[in-house]
């Protein structure tokens, strides 16, 4: 059985305060995920990149949702000519963002 630190759960209960329909599973998964426990963790970095911790909880869900519920990869990851394309990264990035705002809207009702 995975041993979840306490600053894991304190993350997760915080994206579940910004993020009620998503669920506490769901919130302690992503906290779990972006927690690395051998990782010291800068609380600083919030301030560092000029955003509210609510927008700091919101990146987070929406990687994660570009990730397991868009085809971002695929997109990402296709190839032009056996070449990798950097610039597919923002193309694909904003090609799914209409699927990431719809979940993160639904996540940010309350049930």
């Amino acid at each position: 059985m995975q041993t979840t630190q306490p600053r894991t759960v304190a993350l997760a209960e915080e994206m579940l305060q910004v993020l009620p329909s998503a669920g506490w599973r769901r919130c302690l998964s992503l906290a779990r995920e972006y927690h690395d426990p051998g990782k010291k963790v800068n609380r600083n970095i919030i301030g560092a990149y000029g955003i509210s911790h609510e927008q700091f909880i919101l990146s987070i869900a929406s990687a994660y949702i570009r990730h397991n519920f868009t085809d971002y990869d695929s997109r990402v990851n296709a190839r032009v000519l056996g070449y990798r394309v950097p610039e597919l990264q923002e193309c694909a990035r904003r090609a799914v963002q209409p699927q990431v705002n719809h979940y993160l809207n639904q996540w940010r009702e309350l049930p």
